[in-house]
Protein backbone atom coordinates (compact mmCIF):
# COMPACT_ATOMS: atom_id res chain seq x y z
CA UNK A 1 0.00 0.00 0.00
CA UNK A 2 1.53 3.31 -0.93
CA UNK A 3 0.85 6.89 1.09
CA UNK A 4 1.61 10.04 0.78
CA UNK A 5 2.89 12.56 3.51
CA UNK A 6 1.92 15.82 4.18
CA UNK A 7 1.83 18.42 7.03
CA UNK A 8 -0.29 16.56 9.17
CA UNK A 9 1.67 13.53 8.93
CA UNK A 10 0.90 10.39 6.92
CA UNK A 11 -2.36 10.13 4.98
CA UNK A 12 -4.12 6.52 4.92
CA UNK A 13 -7.51 6.78 4.31
CA UNK A 14 -9.00 6.34 0.51
CA UNK A 15 -11.69 9.10 -0.43
CA UNK A 16 -11.15 13.19 0.27
CA UNK A 17 -13.14 15.40 0.44
CA UNK A 18 -11.96 18.94 -1.66
CA UNK A 19 -11.15 20.83 1.17
CA UNK A 20 -8.57 17.68 2.28
CA UNK A 21 -7.61 16.72 -1.08
CA UNK A 22 -6.33 21.10 -0.87
CA UNK A 23 -4.40 20.13 2.71
CA UNK A 24 -2.80 17.37 1.49
CA UNK A 25 -1.43 18.76 -2.22
CA UNK A 26 -0.67 21.87 -0.43
CA UNK A 27 -2.97 23.84 -2.51
CA UNK A 28 -6.53 26.18 -2.06
CA UNK A 29 -9.67 24.45 -2.19
CA UNK A 30 -10.65 26.62 -5.09
CA UNK A 31 -7.63 25.10 -7.01
CA UNK A 32 -8.59 21.55 -6.14
CA UNK A 33 -11.97 22.46 -7.95
CA UNK A 34 -10.37 23.67 -10.78
CA UNK A 35 -8.03 20.60 -11.33
CA UNK A 36 -11.37 18.56 -11.25
CA UNK A 37 -13.01 20.49 -13.43
CA UNK A 38 -10.15 20.83 -16.06
CA UNK A 39 -9.76 16.66 -15.65
CA UNK A 40 -6.50 16.91 -13.81
CA UNK A 41 -7.87 15.20 -10.66
CA UNK A 42 -11.40 13.25 -11.13
CA UNK A 43 -14.46 12.68 -8.38
CA UNK A 44 -17.41 11.43 -7.65
CA UNK A 45 -19.92 11.98 -5.62
CA UNK A 46 -20.24 10.43 -2.05
CA UNK A 47 -22.80 7.77 -1.75
CA UNK A 48 -25.78 9.02 0.25
CA UNK A 49 -25.25 12.85 -0.66
CA UNK A 50 -26.48 14.97 -3.68
CA UNK A 51 -23.56 16.78 -4.13
CA UNK A 52 -20.70 16.10 -1.97
CA UNK A 53 -17.91 14.96 -3.72
CA UNK A 54 -14.55 12.76 -3.34
CA UNK A 55 -11.49 12.29 -4.42
CA UNK A 56 -9.90 8.66 -4.54
CA UNK A 57 -6.24 8.31 -2.97
CA UNK A 58 -5.21 6.64 -6.18
CA UNK A 59 -6.51 9.89 -8.21
CA UNK A 60 -3.63 12.38 -6.05
CA UNK A 61 -1.18 9.71 -6.43
CA UNK A 62 -1.65 9.97 -10.07
CA UNK A 63 -1.94 13.17 -10.34
CA UNK A 64 1.35 13.78 -7.96
CA UNK A 65 3.04 11.02 -10.38
CA UNK A 66 2.07 12.93 -13.52
CA UNK A 67 2.88 16.54 -11.86
CA UNK A 68 6.44 15.19 -10.64
CA UNK A 69 7.38 13.80 -13.79
CA UNK A 70 6.47 16.89 -15.34
CA UNK A 71 7.99 19.61 -13.05
CA UNK A 72 11.06 17.72 -11.89
CA UNK A 73 13.18 19.34 -8.63
CA UNK A 74 14.61 22.55 -9.38
CA UNK A 75 11.55 23.36 -11.98
CA UNK A 76 8.95 26.51 -11.62
CA UNK A 77 5.38 26.44 -11.69
CA UNK A 78 2.53 24.32 -11.35
CA UNK A 79 -0.06 23.48 -14.31
CA UNK A 80 -2.93 24.21 -11.84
Amino acid sequence: MSSFGNKAGEVWQELFTVAETAIVLSLSERTVESLVARGFLRSAIAPGTERARRISRAMIEEYLAEFNSQNPPGSRGRHA
